[in-house]
C-alpha cells in the first residue's frame, strides 16, 4: 500500500496540489479578516466548512486523477498491477493532503487568535483554542467521504463537471437536511451539524442560540457529534469500497 500511496506522491510532485492547501486557508483567513472584524475566527470557520474546505478537496481530487486521466489511464492500466491498490493509492494521498490543508487552516486560525488576544483585539463569540483544535478533528473524519466521491466524479464526468456537481450538492445538503433529524443520511449534511454543537455556529453563519433564525435547542445535543463522526466515516468507507471495486475493473478486457 505504501508503494501506490508514494507513487501518487510522485505524480503529483510538480502539480498545483501544493500551492491549493496553502492558498485555500490562507485566503480564507485573510479575506475573512478584512470583512469581518471582531467576527473574524466565527467567519473565518463558518466560510471554511461550507465553502473553502469542499473546494479545496474537489480541487485536490481533480488534480489527482487528471494525471492518469488525460493519458486515459493507459499508463496505468498497461502495468501489471491491481487497480484497486492504485485506487486505495489515490485515496490515501486524498487523504493526506486535504488532511495538511486543514491543519494549516486552523493551525492560522488559532494563531490569529493568540495574536488577537496579545494586542487585546476582542473577538466576540469567539471558540476556545480547545473547540477549534476538536473542530479541525471532527472535520477531517466528517469530510474524508467527498475524496473517493469527488474522484469517482472526476473520473466520469471530468474536473469542473465534478466541481460544479459536489458544490451544488453539498450545499443544498447543508441547506435543507443539516439541521433535520435525519442529518446523518445524507454525507454533505453532517459537518454542518455537528459544527453547531462544537462551535455553536448555525450554517448561515449566525450563533447557535436562542432568537437566533433557523435555531432549535436540540442543535446543541452533544450526541449528534458522535452520531454524526460515525456516521462521516461510515459513508466514507461505502464510497471507497465503491470506488474501488468500479476502478478495479478498469482495464479489463482490453
Amino acid at each position: 500500500m505504501k508503494a501506490y500511496f508514494l507513487a501518487e506522491q510522485m505524480k503529483c510532485k510538480k502539480t498545483s496540489i501544493g500551492k491549493i492547501m496553502v492558498f485555500m486557508p490562507a485566503f480564507t483567513i485573510i479575506f475573512s479578516f478584512f470583512l469581518s472584524g471582531n467576527y473574524f475566527v466565527i467567519n473565518s470557520s463558518n466560510w471554511w466548512y461550507m465553502m473553502m474546505f469542499p473546494g479545496m478537496v474537489s480541487l485536490i481530487c481533480g488534480v489527482i486523477i487528471r494525471k492518469d486521466k488525460k493519458l486515459k489511464n493507459h499508463a496505468v492500466i498497461s502495468l501489471p498491477v491491481d487497480m484497486k491498490k492504485i485506487w486505495d493509492g489515490k485515496v490515501l494521498y486524498g487523504i493526506w493532503v486535504t488532511g495538511a490543508g486543514l491543519c494549516l487552516m486552523f493551525l492560522l486560525l488559532a494563531f490569529a487568535e493568540i495574536i488577537a488576544g496579545k494586542y487585546d483585539m476582542v473577538m466576540e463569540k469567539s471558540p476556545s483554542l480547545e473547540a477549534l483544535c476538536f473542530a479541525g478533528i471532527l472535520l477531517f473524519f466528517t469530510f474524508l467521504w467527498q475524496i473517493p466521491f469527488c474522484m469517482f466524479l472526476a473520473e466520469t464526468t471530468g474536473t469542473f463537471l465534478m466541481l460544479l456537481i459536489h458544490m451544488i450538492l453539498y450545499n443544498i445538503s447543508v441547506i435543507y437536511v443539516s439541521l433535520k433529524p435525519f442529518y446523518m443520511m445524507i454525507p454533505g449534511a453532517i459537518s454542518a451539524r455537528i459544527m453547531c454543537a462544537v462551535l455553536g455556529i448555525l450554517p448561515n453563519n449566525l450563533l447557535a442560540e436562542p432568537g437566533a433564525m433557523s435555531f432549535s435547542p436540540e442543535l446543541l445535543d452533544k450526541s449528534s457529534i458522535w452520531i454524526g463522526t460515525l456516521s462521516g466515516i461510515i459513508w466514507f468507507c461505502l464510497f471507497w469500497y465503491l470506488g474501488r471495486k468500479w476502478y478495479g475493473r478498469q482495464g479489463k478486457g482490453k
